[in-house]
Order: C-alpha cells, then sequence, then structure tokens
C-alpha cells in the first residue's frame, strides 16, 4: 500500500524541461510527485492549507475505480491501491515490466459522491520517467492509464495535517470539512463535480511509523 505527505517541492513546473519535484515518504525517503505552483497559502490552526494550479500535461495516471456497493473504507482503500500497486511491480502492466523506480507520492482516495458513484484510487507515475505524451507500459485492467487533470490545467485547494496516530476515515472527513468551510481564506469556491472533490491524500505506506502525513484536496475555481 502506498501513501502519504509533507510537500518539499523542490522545483517550477512552467517549463517542460523543468526538474522533477519531489516529496517525502514516510517521512524519510524522497518520491517524485507531479509539480504543481502554488498560488496561495494560508496557515490556519486546522493545519497548512494551499491553492496549487496544476498543468494537465504533467503526468500519467494510474487509477482503479471499486464498485460504491463497497461500503468498508478500509477495503476500498486496500483494493485499489493494491491493484495500482501491482501495475508498478509488474504483475499489472502488459509488459510484465517492474515500474518500481516510477512510485510516486501521494496515493489518493476518492470516495463515492452524488455526482460519482465509485471509489477511485489514484497514483502518478514518474513524470520525468514519463511525461504526458509518452508511452508506458498498458494496465491490465481493473487498472487503467489517465492523463493527470484530463489534460488540462486546473486548481486545487489541499489542507495538510500530520497525524501521530494512523488517520481514520473519520479523520479526513473532519479534514475535508475543515478545507471546504476555509476555501475563502484561499479566495477560491468549491467544484463540486470535480473529481477531487473530495481527495484524501497519503504520503506514507505500511510501517512501524510516528507521524503520517495526509491530505485533503478538493478541486476549486476562483473566486
Amino acid at each position: 500500500m502506498w501513501f502519504l505527505f509533507y510537500f518539499s517541492v523542490l522545483c517550477a513546473f512552467s517549463a517542460a524541461s523543468a526538474a522533477p519535484c519531489f516529496a517525502s515518504f514516510n517521512n524519510a525517503t524522497l518520491l517524485e510527485t507531479p509539480c504543481y505552483k502554488v498560488t496561495k497559502r494560508h496557515t490556519s490552526p486546522e493545519g497548512s492549507l494551499e491553492l496549487r494550479e496544476y498543468t494537465g500535461t504533467e503526468a500519467i495516471l494510474v487509477e482503479m475505480n471499486a464498485s460504491a456497493t463497497i461500503t468498508t473504507y478500509q477495503e476500498a482503500l486496500i483494493m485499489t491501491s493494491f491493484y495500482i500497486i501491482d501495475y508498478f511491480e509488474g504483475q499489472g502492466n502488459s509488459l510484465n515490466k517492474s515500474l518500481l523506480s516510477s512510485r510516486t507520492v501521494p496515493y489518493t482516495l476518492h470516495p463515492p459522491t452524488s455526482s460519482r458513484n465509485f471509489w477511485l484510487g489514484r497514483m502518478a507515475l514518474a513524470p520525468s520517467k514519463w511525461p504526458a505524451h509518452s508511452a508506458p507500459p498498458g494496465a491490465i485492467p481493473p487498472v487503467d492509464l489517465a492523463p493527470l487533470g484530463k489534460g488540462n490545467t486546473f486548481l486545487l485547494a489541499s489542507l495538510r495535517k500530520q497525524f501521530q496516530e494512523y488517520p481514520q476515515p473519520s479523520d479526513f472527513e473532519t479534514l475535508c470539512a475543515s478545507l471546504t468551510s476555509s476555501l475563502g481564506q484561499l479566495g477560491a469556491t468549491l467544484d463540486p463535480d470535480s473529481v477531487y472533490s473530495p481527495s484524501h491524500a497519503y504520503y506514507f505506506g505500511e510501517g512501524n511509523l510516528n507521524a503520517f502525513d495526509s491530505e485533503c484536496w478538493v478541486g476549486v475555481k476562483a473566486a
């Protein structure tokens, strides 16, 4: 299972030739992450708020959806992450090729909403190795490949929190509620139709950890 946080973005993403961006995994290892531009930042008692601009041509996503008939959050998390990591390990891609060096952070889980009747798990392929117009090995169903943001530039609001214990679904729900109520501080309004509304971003995986970096994301529009 792959997840985590604490974004230490080390590049600007305005040029196609820009250096890759990285974030920490398990508070220890730097892994690549799709680059973005922070257009506004605000510190609140709940955590660090950011308004981010992503370029849709930045990355290719490995994704898997699971039926909304799955009512247990943990089951949906385990199922989607299993198949996605299977793609990176080789058994889940058409070349049976290990792509473990192409793993990124974060792993995101998108719960069902009134406009989306399935769970969605996602992880980007390392953009420096697989630019948006490259041809990575095909995905074996139920996994699929998709461009970040459907190829379009988009805005995303995030709220980061470091939990001292493994976060539960209710912790993410509380984090997302706080983010949604704080969008005015970022000069943004919620885009309820965005695939990112909401998303639970994990910057940690399995192991003996004493800190769990997490974010809630929502798709937004400039106010």
